[in-house]
């Protein structure tokens, strides 16, 4: 009876209708699945999905909750669907993708106002003066697992309390989450003066926002307010993580969470400068926003129903390799229509549901929707991604924003073709000619890729140079040969390996922002994606006389993709 009960709850929802898909949180949907018919036997109505939030690490379950762990995997079993909260807790359930997919939290824009707004200001006076801390004194929060019962750190040990003294005397808090009694954390240990203990989830949110630092001890990949720390330029200390991410020049990182570790890290993070204190903050803030605010909830909720779409209604699979089109919009309305001939070439020259197509562009979303409209009507497209960009780096740092997107949403092309229209349109006529001009052109190129093991990239002729071997041509003198140019490019080379700078024969240029790559080459994991976020740090709006550092910087990126592919 509760199965009708749910359909019934729900069609009433969509006045009489049967919903296409029910959505089903909390851990307490487990009892429903396991009385759930197996697929295949249920009648055919809405899809049920279960968006499962585990309330402790599977992994770390005792052998008495061996049986718990079972009944939870055949409820699984016998929904259409199930969502986890990041990759991490997924493949605690599943090695493989099937029909368990990845929806990770996202923040509400209101959420995110700076931290310089009038309500966050007004948070600021009345907390501080509420516990007596001045302006200059130090506030941390700090959230150690609320969803196990193991304590691994003593948050209000004597070395941890004295630490905060010797720096900050009397002028400190320290707010911890938790429903414990607010007398003692751990047997023997008793909290300071300086140290207090909120229950309340939304109360603790508020003093995040106005913390000095956040210290986010949850399990991997549900620090949920480590996200929330970051969106308002909040430092924050933390375990690795696909939440809280994994570089350390956004957040501050701990390997494991130990007492020494703890403590070791916090003497040294509150002893830096203020000024590196707020340039780790902006920079967190920076990496979020893309991420898990505004529109990024459209492109991911978007590609989330598609995948749900292609599981559940079709009989094709999604780890079938395909063939990319990134293409890159800083003017949809326009470069769209002179971009689509090539667009189409690429498509006819495939077969059905072979090819992703990812696009970008710095200005909003919405500007994407024609586009979006006319790709999605070819049979040849699996999926369509539409997503806004940050003007950073030019094409190649938009393509690096493009790479990170699609590796997260689990889209690995075989080979990609990138694809811009460039500011200079002879530039830009010939390489849709040489690139992909016809539907035999397409052909060509992704078959030379596929049949020749060794190449990794394909630029267009007359457009790619070794920068050796260059010849006299005018314009390749600042291309290659300028030692503002030849800094930049040591600068990034030196950010992404620990090898000697190349000689010049193995250096080589590809103008245009054209060019067909291979993805499945050692170089994108090895060296790209462990950087780029760094890299994006340090990259600029491209300028057109390109004088400043940060635009030498993106011209040298540019050129080391092709030299290290």
């Amino acid at each position: 009876n509760i199965i009708s009960d749910v359909w019934k709850i729900a069609s009433a929802s969509f006045n009489g209708n049967d919903p296409h898909i029910i959505l089903c949180f909390s851990t307490l949907w487990e009892k429903v699945g396991l009385r759930l018919p197996h697929d295949g036997l249920r009648r055919s109505r809405s899809r049920l999905v279960w968006y499962y939030y585990p309330p402790v690490d599977s992994r770390g379950r005792e052998k008495d909750d061996v049986q718990d762990v079972r009944q939870i995997s055949l409820a699984m079993a016998n929904f259409d669907a199930v969502f986890f909260t990041s990759d991490a807790a997924r493949q605690e359930w599943a090695k493989d993708s099937g029909k368990y997919l990845t929806f990770r939290p996202f923040l509400r824009t209101a959420e995110t106002s700076s931290r310089f707004s009038t309500q966050v200001s007004k948070d600021r006076d009345e907390i501080r003066s509420a516990h007596r801390i001045s302006l200059d004194g130090f506030l941390v929060t700090i959230v150690a697992r609320p969803w196990s019962s193991k304590r691994e750190v003593d948050l209000s040990s004597p070395t941890l309390v004295e630490i905060m003294k010797t720096r900050f005397g009397h002028d400190w808090l320290i707010v911890l989450y938790g429903d414990e009694p607010v007398q003692e954390m751990q047997q023997g240990s008793t909290l300071s003066t300086n140290i207090i203990r909120i229950s309340d989830w939304r109360e603790l949110l508020r003093y995040i926002a106005v913390a000095d630092l956040h210290i986010s001890l949850s399990l991997p990949d549900f620090a949920f307010e480590a996200i929330h720390a970051r969106s308002f330029a909040v430092p924050v200390l933390t375990i690795s993580s696909e939440l809280a991410f994994r570089n350390s020049h956004d957040c501050f990182i701990m390997k494991t969470v130990k007492q020494a570790t703890l403590e070791g890290k916090l003497n040294k993070i509150i002893n830096k400068p203020a000024g590196v204190l707020y340039q780790v903050g902006e920079a967190g803030r920076q990496a979020v926003l893309p991420g898990f605010v505004g529109s990024a909830v459209t492109t991911r909720v978007s590609h989330l129903v598609d995948r749900l779409n292609n599981l559940l209604l079709s009989p094709r699979g999604t780890s079938k390799k395909r063939i990319g089109i990134f293409v890159q919009l800083q003017n949809p309305t326009t470069e769209f229509e002179l971009l689509w001939p090539c667009i189409l070439n690429v498509l006819e020259s495939q077969g059905r549901s072979s090819v992703d197509v990812v696009m970008t562009t710095p200005q909003e979303v919405s500007s994407l929707q024609a586009a979006v409209a006319r790709i999605r009507s070819r049979r040849e497209v699996f999926y369509v991604i539409a997503s806004h960009c940050e003007d950073r780096g030019a094409d190649a740092g938009i393509f690096f924003q493009q790479l990170l997107l699609s590796q997260e949403l689990s889209i690995s092309p075989s080979i990609i073709l990138k694809v811009l229209w460039n500011w200079r349109s002879d530039w830009g006529s010939h390489t849709m000619k040489t690139m992909c001009g016809s539907v035999s052109a397409a052909r060509r190129m992704i078959g030379s890729l596929i049949s020749d093991a060794t190449s990794g990239m394909i630029g267009p002729a007359r457009l790619t140079w070794n920068v050796k071997n260059q010849g006299d041509h005018g314009a390749l003198d600042y291309f290659g040969r300028s030692e503002s140019a030849r800094l930049g490019m040591m600068f990034s080379w030196s950010s992404m390996s620990t090898s000697e700078f190349p000689a010049e024969k193995h250096l080589w240029i590809v103008t245009g922002g054209c060019y067909w790559v291979r993805m499945d080459i050692p170089w994108w994991e090895d060296f790209v994606f462990p950087v780029v976020t760094r890299l994006l740090v340090n990259l600029g709006p491209h300028d057109a006389a390109c004088v400043s550092a940060s635009c030498q910087i993106v011209s040298a990126v540019q050129w080391l993709i092709p030299s290290f592919i």
